[in-house]
């Protein structure tokens, strides 16, 4: 359950919604939590810390083992469908993070829209290293131990290989990007969730994203 630290917070989840051995706290006011039918968040610790947070969860999302943290006047989308292993995610400094469909984060991710601590010019006295918002496409596959930093974007159907450190926008959708920085490598690939499909035509998932590519290729 989601435990109401606060006041003017709303809250809205329904009986589909599963908690397994986490901790799910709003601490802080007029805050907005809403989780979708079938939402599952086990042995994860989300807190909101503050106050204007919206959180919002669509449906059949899978949340296993992540640490999430989000602070005043941040937000966070997820949308349906999309599965999350172990993980840390931090948005600050009145940032966003959005997530599409269907996507996939293997353990080890890192998400950050803020490095947490100012940076200063000696000369100036000016702080270098504001937060910036992030945003991650549909059917987005992160290979272990990917880090994506502050003012990342990446686009649709997009591969990141294990180790990659993205710090920057990746600006080819249907790709594989791998290194630090994640650089593209190989264009017009498609990825899918289950190994035993000879070809990308056998796997009924993957129809939509074919389907919508063949129509940007007309």
């Amino acid at each position: 359950m989601v435990q109401n630290l606060g006041s003017d917070n709303e809250i809205v989840y329904n009986q589909t919604v599963s908690f397994n051995k986490g901790h799910f706290s709003v601490k802080g006011n007029n805050n907005r939590v809403f989780l979708g039918n079938n939402v599952k968040i086990s042995h994860s610790n989300i807190r909101l810390k503050g106050n204007n947070i919206e959180l919002h969860i669509e449906e059949n999302v899978e949340l296993t083992g992540c640490v999430v943290s989000l602070f005043s006047g941040c937000s966070m989308v997820i949308k349906a469908n999309t599965t999350m292993g172990n993980g840390e995610i931090t948005v600050a400094e009145e940032t966003s993070l959005n997530i599409g469909d269907d996507c996939m984060f293997a353990h080890g991710y890192e998400i950050r829209t803020s490095d947490m601590h100012p940076i200063y010019d000696l000369k100036t006295g000016h702080r270098l290293n504001f937060g910036a918002s992030i945003s991650i496409g549909s059917h987005v596959w992160l290979g272990r131990d990917v880090v994506i930093l502050k003012g990342a974007s990446i686009p649709d159907n997009v591969v990141i290989g294990i180790n990659s450190i993205v710090s920057k926008d990746i600006d080819i959708p249907n790709s594989i990007a791998i290194g630090s920085p994640a650089k593209v490598i190989r264009k017009n690939v498609i990825w899918g969730r289950k190994m035993f499909h000879k070809t990308m035509y056998d796997d009924p998932m993957l129809s939509g994203i074919i389907r919508s590519n063949r129509g940007e290729n007309d």
